[in-house]
């Protein structure tokens, strides 16, 4: 049973105690009364003998109401002992926690001591000293006193309390004691007061002071201190300029790297523009020695190696899909005798024009080529024979109503054209080559030449004779 329980019931322990109390005194009275009249002799029951007891002594008929009386005198008691009590504990408790509180400040206030990098220290008016940091200990070189330091923190202070006046000595000059203790006096707080201090070892050193008086619970007046060491700021300061001389340097050298990287990024893009020009110029080089290579020099037309592969191609495609396409051959008349009367450079004009006419007369996807001196050779893909028949026919009505300008202008002159067709359409059987192909619409052109010049003439292989005899394509006027 703990403290507080046995507190809680002392109000009715009390209680009890002063009931049971007064009926012992009421047993007590009777008895007293019974003994006094001993020599009577008593008749009925025991409540007629108090009945008589009360009326021969009143007194007693007070004396039954004790027992109530004291056992409400006895609560009260309990009550207000049992408050005093419980205050008690209270307050052994409040003791308890302010103790728990105490040591749980002392032990933080010895970590943050020992903990801080700065000298930190307690001492009195006249001295002593109470205490004081690792930090201020190393600080001040307590070490050199002793040769080692102490293993406990009691003993050292022990040993340095035991040497007369060890907080003076600390001073390089001991007048500044006595200033600062003056100030401090005044002040109560004094921050940052630059001394000159002494190491024990016997070195002299700058140092900034914090110092302030407070009372102790005994009424001593404690010296709490602090201590700045500024010889290591003053270390530090020339480490930093170092350090910042160093990063100035390194940060020239930056400036001049990324200055010269920027030159080289410039000469670079300067170079990559010019790579780039060159690469578009060989590109633009390459379409046209492409365009070269399969084109004619003056007209622009496809040359014949040109026509030839691609001639070869359609043939392939056309056995493929079974699909039809025409060759016409074009041959200017009479050429030679327009060249001896105008010259070679108006016979090169004629040509251009000429070429020109025929491209005008033809769709995208047509081949036109300059296939030699004043002959012409186009494929024309998926096209039927009166589809083609009646292309070679606009070519030629196209050419004739064409002029060709003489001598700046000042004279012209008119040309025609002779124009052979073949188709070839595998669908109808037809075996031959493309070079067969090629073949028969020269013979058409041939025909045309013969025939008056100035006209289209369509023939094709008689692809059912055994002596493959070339004969014209019956059905087709090629007359005008």
């Amino acid at each position: 049973m703990n403290e507080k329980t046995k507190v809680a019931r002392l109000t009715s322990t009390y209680f009890l105690m002063g009931f049971i109390l007064g009926l012992f005194l009421v047993a007590a009275a009777y008895a007293i009364q019974f003994m006094t009249a001993s020599g009577e002799v008593f008749e009925g029951s025991l409540w007629d003998m108090v009945k008589s007891f009360h009326r021969v002594n009143p007194v007693l008929f007070l004396m039954d109401n004790i027992p109530l009386i004291l056992a409400i005198a006895g609560a009260i008691i309990g009550r207000k002992q049992r408050e005093k009590m419980e205050y008690l504990i209270e307050l052994q408790e409040l003791l308890r926690e302010r103790d728990r509180q105490l040591r749980s400040i002392r032990f933080r206030y010895a970590k943050i001591l020992e903990k801080t990098d700065e000298c930190l220290f307690i001492t009195t008016r006249e001295g002593e000293v109470l205490d004081i940091n690792k930090a201020g200990i190393d600080l001040l070189r307590i070490e050199a006193l002793f040769g080692t330091i102490p293993s406990s923190k009691e003993e050292l202070l022990t040993l340095l309390n035991e040497r007369p006046n060890i907080a003076e000595t600390v001073y390089a000059d001991r007048k500044d004691r006595s200033l600062l203790f003056s100030k401090l006096q005044e002040d109560k707080v004094v921050s940052n007061y630059p001394l000159r201090l002494k190491r024990f070892d016997g070195e002299v050193f700058d140092a900034l002071v914090t110092v302030s008086v407070e009372m102790s619970n005994e009424g001593r007046s404690l010296i709490f201190g602090r201590i700045i060491d500024l010889s290591i700021v003053k270390r530090a300061e020339v480490l930093l300029k170092k350090t910042n001389a160093e990063l100035e340097k390194k940060n020239r050298e930056l400036m001049d790297a990324f200055t010269k990287l920027q030159v080289l990024k410039i000469q670079r893009e300067r170079e990559s523009q010019e790579l780039s020009r060159k690469n578009a110029e060989l590109k633009r080089l390459n379409r046209l020695l492409a365009e070269m290579a399969i084109t004619d020099g003056l007209t622009g037309l496809y040359n014949h190696r040109h026509f030839m592969g691609y001639l070869k191609r359609e043939w392939e495609r056309s056995r493929r899909s079974g699909r039809s396409f025409c060759v016409l051959m074009v041959d200017i008349d009479y050429f030679k005798a327009f060249n001896d009367k105008w010259g070679h450079q108006v016979g090169d004009r004629a040509l251009v024009t000429i070429a020109k006419t025929i491209k005008s007369q033809t769709r995208e996807y047509d081949i036109v080529s300059r296939y030699g001196g004043e002959e012409f050779a186009l494929i024309l893909p998926e096209t039927d024979l009166n589809t083609c028949y009646t292309v070679a026919q606009r070519i030629r009505k196209a050419v004739e109503q064409r002029t060709i300008l003489i001598k700046n202008r000042e004279a012209k002159d008119c040309l025609t054209v002779s124009v052979g067709v073949t188709f070839f359409l595998p669908k109808e059987e037809d075996t031959r080559t493309f070079e067969q192909v090629l073949q028969d619409a020269d013979v058409a052109l041939y025909l045309a030449k013969n025939r008056g010049r100035n006209r289209v003439e369509l023939y094709r292989r008689d692809i059912l004779s055994e002596t493959a005899k070339v004969i014209p394509i019956p059905g087709i006027n090629s007359e005008e």
